[in-house]
């Protein structure tokens, strides 16, 4: 069955369900210490990694919609604390390649898997009501 088929109440407790255990995962993966700020942060790092585009330090700087530059180096430089993000070496110092570590893109699988789940079981549930 598909999941565009179900029931909108069953929909809506799916994605509720979807935004808690998405929650539960990051805030399991970084004991706590990840902000929305940084998690949304990490998702463009990471998306920019997947299309294989080198993202920089001015780059992650420029998010304007998630803060001020100064809140946004903060917050990357938290994220390489954490060691979600690790600056790449480059012979151009202006240019500092930001890029995911294995711990971020074990974060991103937990939450696929968390989702692939979560849709799997209100399916099976749906199909047997």
């Amino acid at each position: 069955m598909n999941v565009t088929t179900m029931q909108p109440e069953n929909n809506i407790q799916t994605a509720v369900n979807i935004g808690l255990n998405l929650r539960k995962v990051i805030a399991d993966h970084s004991q706590g210490l990840m902000t929305h700020r940084e998690y949304q942060i990490l998702e463009f790092i990471v998306g920019e990694h997947l299309a294989q585009r080198q993202m920089v330090m001015e780059q992650g700087m420029s998010l304007r919609h998630l803060g001020s530059r100064y809140t946004l180096h903060k917050a990357i430089k938290r994220l390489i604390s954490q060691g979600f993000v690790t600056i790449q070496q480059s012979p151009d110092s202006r240019l500092r390649p930001l890029v995911p570590t294995q711990q971020t893109l074990q974060l991103f699988a937990n939450i696929s898997d968390r989702i692939r789940c979560l849709v799997n079981n209100s399916v099976a549930e749906t199909s047997v009501s």
